[in-house]
């Protein structure tokens, strides 16, 4: 009697269950397809943030709706598509009006130019590039960039950033120019080249209080570790060569400290930034000696490989032309003045 009367409240629960979600579901289901109301309301505010946020760029349906996504989690919710400013601009899908393109754009993607125009960026790689005291951005390769600029009737404004921001700009953003940038094989595929526009050499210094002897490569790469400026040529000389000890770090002063300090054995800089780099590193120009100069390597301006092939000969053409009646050579021998030539040759 005990199993029988298991049995029957046993199927009088599973009668109970049943018809429980018979009525729920019922109450929830509006004759499409018994998709509940709150998985159509979802499913439909989903599809119509999708739909506003295209109409401001013609990009992929995959790549918007991951934006689209992406935007809703970090607006806490707020779905894409109803936040339009007085231009349409989505501005929980990443885009802001541009008056001098005239369209809504996402500025980490093109700058806002008008049309023709060039965002020409540069770091602090004196002789070659570098603020005066007036704060004006001069310099050798400056003064060729901007020589250009003149005989094509241009007049962009040259922005100086550190070197690893301006590089990733130039190669993310359209109509994005870069200098003095040298031309190295890893590199080669991603930009379009116009040049060369100056030289530099690339040089270990050590402290000078040390007796540490670099007569080749081989002895350098016996050192603990050797400074090096990431995302710069000179790091990329050191890997490609072989070297196991490098050490990145985000500019040349803090190379030059930390050789000074004994962090580091070597700094792979250049004689063409030395006195520039020790004054922004505080230090003496006695403070480091030059132990080998590994190489020397020709620098140009890199172009965003968007820019198109016309504007990118356009301006080979007015350097050839500079070289021809020698405007080039004359910059050139006005900075060769003032170079530290003893930092690098001994």
């Amino acid at each position: 009697m005990q199993q029988n009367g298991i049995v029957h409240v046993g199927v009088l629960g599973i009668l109970v269950i049943s018809l429980f979600a018979i009525v729920y579901l019922g109450a929830n289901t509006n004759g499409n397809g018994g998709k509940s109301a709150g998985a159509q309301n979802i499913a439909s505010s989903y599809a119509a943030g999708q739909n506003a946020a295209a109409d401001n760029q013609p990009v992929s349906g995959n790549r918007q709706a991951a934006d689209n996504t992406t935007a809703n989690a970090a607006n806490g919710g707020q779905i894409v598509g109803n936040d339009r400013d007085a231009h349409g601009c989505i501005g929980s899908a990443g885009y802001s009006w541009c008056g001098a393109k005239g369209k809504c754009i996402r500025v980490w993607e093109e700058p806002c130019l008008a049309p023709g125009s060039l965002r020409i960026l540069t770091e602090e790689f004196p002789p070659l590039n570098y603020k005066a005291a007036d704060g004006t951005i001069t310099g050798e390769a400056t003064e060729v960039v901007l020589e250009i600029e003149r005989r094509l009737n241009k007049s962009d404004t040259i922005e100086m950033k550190n070197w690893t921001d301006a590089y990733s700009v130039t190669l993310a953003q359209s109509d994005t120019v870069l200098y003095t940038t040298a031309r190295t094989p890893e590199r080669e595929s991603s930009f379009k080249w116009v040049g060369p526009v100056a030289s530099f050499d690339m040089v270990f210094y050590a402290n000078s209080s040390s007796n540490l002897a670099v007569p080749n490569l081989s002895y350098a790469k016996m050192a603990k570790s050797v400074c090096a400026q990431s995302e710069d040529a000179r790091a990329q000389y050191l890997l490609d060569n072989g070297f196991d000890n490098v050490d990145l770090q985000m500019n040349d002063a803090q190379c030059a400290q930390r050789v000074y300090l004994g962090q580091d054995d070597l700094w792979f800089g250049s004689s063409q930034v030395y006195n520039m780099t020790l004054q922004k590193a505080g230090l003496p120009s006695s403070s480091l000696r030059a132990v080998y100069v590994a190489n020397k390597t020709d620098t140009y301006i890199a172009f965003n490989r968007q820019i198109s092939d016309e504007v990118v000969k356009q301006w080979q053409d007015a350097l050839d032309a500079m070289k021809a009646d020698g405007t080039f050579d004359a910059i050139a021998r006005r900075y060769s003045q003032g170079t530290n030539k003893s930092a690098g040759t001994s």
